[in-house]
Protein backbone atom coordinates (compact mmCIF):
# COMPACT_ATOMS: atom_id res chain seq x y z
CA UNK A 1 0.00 0.00 0.00
CA UNK A 2 2.79 2.24 0.46
CA UNK A 3 3.51 2.26 -3.38
CA UNK A 4 0.87 4.37 -3.70
CA UNK A 5 0.78 6.72 -0.55
CA UNK A 6 1.67 10.16 -0.10
CA UNK A 7 5.01 11.44 0.55
CA UNK A 8 2.97 12.74 4.04
CA UNK A 9 1.72 8.98 4.54
CA UNK A 10 5.21 7.57 4.19
CA UNK A 11 6.80 9.73 6.40
CA UNK A 12 4.29 9.12 8.90
CA UNK A 13 4.39 5.05 8.29
CA UNK A 14 8.07 4.98 9.30
CA UNK A 15 7.91 7.32 12.08
CA UNK A 16 10.34 9.59 10.34
CA UNK A 17 10.55 12.77 11.07
CA UNK A 18 11.47 16.31 9.17
CA UNK A 19 15.15 16.47 10.95
CA UNK A 20 15.93 12.69 9.85
CA UNK A 21 15.51 13.50 6.31
CA UNK A 22 17.13 16.83 5.96
CA UNK A 23 20.55 17.35 5.10
CA UNK A 24 23.01 19.63 7.12
CA UNK A 25 24.30 21.85 5.05
CA UNK A 26 28.05 20.50 6.42
CA UNK A 27 27.07 17.49 4.39
CA UNK A 28 26.12 19.54 1.38
CA UNK A 29 29.56 20.81 1.41
CA UNK A 30 31.81 18.34 2.10
CA UNK A 31 30.23 16.35 -0.75
CA UNK A 32 31.03 18.96 -2.79
CA UNK A 33 27.61 19.23 -3.90
CA UNK A 34 26.88 22.46 -6.20
CA UNK A 35 24.79 25.32 -5.02
CA UNK A 36 24.23 28.26 -7.30
CA UNK A 37 24.80 31.81 -5.72
CA UNK A 38 21.49 32.95 -6.00
CA UNK A 39 20.45 29.87 -3.96
CA UNK A 40 23.22 30.37 -1.20
CA UNK A 41 21.92 34.13 -0.62
CA UNK A 42 18.15 32.78 -0.68
CA UNK A 43 19.00 29.93 2.05
CA UNK A 44 20.91 32.58 4.07
CA UNK A 45 18.26 35.05 3.89
CA UNK A 46 15.52 32.32 5.00
CA UNK A 47 18.34 31.88 7.84
CA UNK A 48 18.59 35.48 8.90
CA UNK A 49 14.65 36.23 8.73
CA UNK A 50 14.11 33.56 11.25
CA UNK A 51 17.28 34.56 13.45
CA UNK A 52 15.80 38.39 13.53
CA UNK A 53 12.38 37.07 14.85
CA UNK A 54 14.53 35.48 17.66
CA UNK A 55 16.64 38.75 18.20
CA UNK A 56 13.55 40.93 18.49
CA UNK A 57 12.43 37.99 21.85
CA UNK A 58 15.34 38.77 23.20
CA UNK A 59 17.14 35.34 21.84
CA UNK A 60 20.42 35.12 20.21
CA UNK A 61 21.21 31.78 18.27
CA UNK A 62 25.41 31.48 19.54
CA UNK A 63 26.17 29.09 17.60
CA UNK A 64 25.53 29.22 13.92
CA UNK A 65 27.21 26.92 11.62
CA UNK A 66 26.87 24.38 8.80
CA UNK A 67 25.96 21.63 11.02
CA UNK A 68 23.07 23.47 12.75
CA UNK A 69 21.29 24.51 9.41
CA UNK A 70 19.47 21.76 7.74
CA UNK A 71 16.98 21.62 4.18
CA UNK A 72 13.48 19.97 5.12
CA UNK A 73 12.66 17.93 1.82
CA UNK A 74 10.57 20.67 0.45
CA UNK A 75 13.74 22.66 0.36
CA UNK A 76 12.86 25.37 3.03
CA UNK A 77 15.60 25.76 5.67
CA UNK A 78 15.57 24.16 9.34
CA UNK A 79 17.82 26.12 11.78
CA UNK A 80 18.75 23.81 15.46
CA UNK A 81 20.26 25.02 18.31
CA UNK A 82 18.53 28.36 19.09
CA UNK A 83 20.03 29.98 22.58
CA UNK A 84 23.53 28.63 22.82
CA UNK A 85 24.65 32.02 23.68
CA UNK A 86 24.97 32.65 27.55
CA UNK A 87 26.11 36.30 27.53
CA UNK A 88 27.09 35.09 31.65
CA UNK A 89 29.61 32.39 30.14
CA UNK A 90 31.69 33.43 27.11
CA UNK A 91 33.95 29.97 27.78
CA UNK A 92 34.31 28.38 24.43
CA UNK A 93 35.49 25.08 26.10
CA UNK A 94 32.19 23.61 24.95
CA UNK A 95 32.58 24.31 21.15
CA UNK A 96 34.68 21.80 18.88
CA UNK A 97 37.03 22.90 16.93
CA UNK A 98 34.47 22.88 13.64
CA UNK A 99 31.96 25.13 15.60
CA UNK A 100 34.61 27.43 16.71
CA UNK A 101 35.52 27.94 12.81
CA UNK A 102 32.15 30.14 13.12
CA UNK A 103 32.75 32.07 16.13
CA UNK A 104 32.76 35.62 15.86
CA UNK A 105 35.96 37.43 17.22
CA UNK A 106 34.31 39.66 19.86
CA UNK A 107 33.60 36.25 21.44
CA UNK A 108 37.20 34.86 21.37
CA UNK A 109 38.63 38.41 22.72
CA UNK A 110 35.56 38.08 25.68
CA UNK A 111 36.55 34.21 26.31
CA UNK A 112 40.21 35.23 27.12
CA UNK A 113 38.90 38.00 29.61
CA UNK A 114 36.12 35.75 30.65
CA UNK A 115 33.99 39.05 30.94
CA UNK A 116 30.31 38.40 29.97
CA UNK A 117 29.41 39.28 26.26
CA UNK A 118 27.94 42.85 26.00
CA UNK A 119 24.48 42.84 24.88
CA UNK A 120 24.95 45.33 22.11
CA UNK A 121 27.21 42.28 20.74
CA UNK A 122 25.20 39.56 20.90
CA UNK A 123 22.89 39.96 17.73
CA UNK A 124 26.08 40.72 15.30
CA UNK A 125 27.93 37.70 16.35
CA UNK A 126 25.27 35.52 14.73
CA UNK A 127 25.77 37.79 11.91
CA UNK A 128 29.01 37.10 11.83
CA UNK A 129 28.70 33.13 12.59
CA UNK A 130 26.10 33.78 8.75
CA UNK A 131 28.71 35.24 7.17
CA UNK A 132 30.70 32.30 7.65
CA UNK A 133 28.48 29.98 6.57
CA UNK A 134 27.55 32.13 3.14
CA UNK A 135 31.35 32.04 2.83
CA UNK A 136 31.70 28.25 3.33
CA UNK A 137 28.92 27.51 0.85
CA UNK A 138 30.42 29.58 -1.65
CA UNK A 139 34.01 28.43 -1.61
CA UNK A 140 33.56 25.33 0.07
CA UNK A 141 35.90 25.64 2.97
CA UNK A 142 35.52 27.81 6.20
CA UNK A 143 37.51 31.15 5.71
CA UNK A 144 39.54 30.47 8.83
CA UNK A 145 41.25 26.73 9.26
CA UNK A 146 43.46 24.99 11.74
CA UNK A 147 44.28 23.57 14.81
CA UNK A 148 41.72 24.96 17.68
CA UNK A 149 44.61 27.64 18.93
CA UNK A 150 45.98 28.70 15.45
CA UNK A 151 42.35 29.16 14.09
CA UNK A 152 41.30 31.44 17.53
CA UNK A 153 43.97 33.48 16.78
CA UNK A 154 43.62 33.92 12.86
CA UNK A 155 39.84 34.67 13.43
CA UNK A 156 41.23 37.13 16.08
CA UNK A 157 43.68 38.96 14.47
CA UNK A 158 43.17 38.27 10.45
CA UNK A 159 41.20 39.31 8.09
CA UNK A 160 39.52 36.55 5.85
CA UNK A 161 40.27 36.43 1.74
CA UNK A 162 37.21 36.96 -0.33
CA UNK A 163 35.39 34.39 -1.60
CA UNK A 164 36.52 35.39 -5.08
CA UNK A 165 40.39 35.06 -4.12
CA UNK A 166 39.55 31.15 -3.33
CA UNK A 167 37.25 30.45 -5.48
CA UNK A 168 36.90 31.98 -9.04
CA UNK A 169 33.96 32.94 -10.76
CA UNK A 170 32.01 34.17 -8.07
CA UNK A 171 30.52 37.79 -8.30
CA UNK A 172 31.20 40.99 -6.79
CA UNK A 173 27.82 40.57 -4.31
CA UNK A 174 29.56 37.35 -3.16
CA UNK A 175 32.67 39.28 -1.43
CA UNK A 176 30.09 41.81 -0.63
CA UNK A 177 27.58 39.85 1.20
CA UNK A 178 30.34 38.05 2.97
CA UNK A 179 32.32 41.20 3.83
CA UNK A 180 29.48 42.80 5.31
CA UNK A 181 28.66 40.31 7.63
CA UNK A 182 32.11 39.22 8.65
CA UNK A 183 33.97 42.71 9.31
CA UNK A 184 36.24 42.31 12.28
CA UNK A 185 35.03 44.87 14.18
CA UNK A 186 31.48 44.37 15.13
CA UNK A 187 30.25 48.23 14.83
CA UNK A 188 31.60 47.90 11.00
CA UNK A 189 29.04 44.93 10.11
CA UNK A 190 25.29 45.05 9.09
CA UNK A 191 24.21 45.61 11.87
CA UNK A 192 20.85 43.72 12.10
CA UNK A 193 19.47 40.24 10.89
CA UNK A 194 16.81 42.19 8.55
CA UNK A 195 18.81 44.36 6.85
CA UNK A 196 21.34 41.96 5.93
CA UNK A 197 18.25 39.47 4.68
CA UNK A 198 17.32 42.37 2.75
CA UNK A 199 20.80 42.24 1.06
CA UNK A 200 21.10 38.80 0.50
CA UNK A 201 17.76 38.99 -1.46
CA UNK A 202 18.93 42.07 -3.29
CA UNK A 203 22.25 39.69 -4.29
CA UNK A 204 19.69 36.76 -5.80
CA UNK A 205 18.05 39.06 -7.82
CA UNK A 206 17.59 39.04 -11.75
CA UNK A 207 19.53 42.24 -11.77
CA UNK A 208 22.53 41.19 -9.28
CA UNK A 209 25.74 39.36 -10.12
CA UNK A 210 24.58 36.54 -7.58
CA UNK A 211 21.58 35.85 -10.07
CA UNK A 212 24.11 33.97 -12.93
CA UNK A 213 24.77 30.49 -12.55
CA UNK A 214 27.82 30.06 -10.59
CA UNK A 215 28.55 26.49 -8.66
CA UNK A 216 29.83 25.84 -5.42
CA UNK A 217 33.65 25.60 -6.90
CA UNK A 218 32.98 28.15 -9.68
CA UNK A 219 30.98 28.35 -12.92
CA UNK A 220 28.70 25.34 -13.70
CA UNK A 221 29.65 23.47 -16.39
Amino acid sequence: SLASATPDEVISAFLLTEGSLAPHLAQIVSEKKRVLERLVFTWAAEIADAVQTAHHAGIAHGGIDDSTVMLDRHGVMILRGMGLADREDPSLDGFTTEQLKSIAPERIAVAADGDPLRPEHTPVTDIWSLGVVVYTLLTGRAPFEGHRSALLRDIATRDASTPSEIASGLSDEADEACGAAMARDPSARVQSMAEYAEMLRAAASPDAGGKRKKGLFGRKS
